[in-house]
């Protein structure tokens, strides 16, 4: 996988495809896309073309696939196997909760 990190903000190719994701990611789970702009982290891209994008509070994993730009919520294996993608972080990001107020969410 190709590195990158918060670095690469105002790089116009991560800008890009930090708004693409927004965009995907509002269409296809309701999300705000200042919120995404705001808490998502540019990590890379892997062999198959996908982006990675790392949540900034729990580190769950969205994937913007670049060929049909779909973005895939993927889960981050928890110790106790419990979900990185709670329904707490889902209300933040689609802005039914306030940060303050969710559990495990700064």
């Amino acid at each position: 996988m190709q590195d990158g990190n918060k670095a690469d903000r105002g790089r116009p190719e991560t800008d890009a495809l930090l708004d693409t994701l927004a965009a995907a990611c509002e269409r296809q789970f309701g999300f705000i896309p200042a919120r995404v702009l705001e808490h998502m982290h540019y990590t890379g891209t892997d062999e198959s073309g996908r982006h990675h994008f790392r949540d900034s509070f729990t580190r769950a994993y969205v994937f913007l696939a670049a060929d049909t730009l779909q973005a895939e919520l993927v889960e981050r294996p928890e110790k106790d196997g419990s979900s990185s993608w709670t329904e707490a972080l889902m209300a933040h990001y689609r802005g039914e909760t306030p940060p303050a107020q969710t559990d495990g969410v700064e």
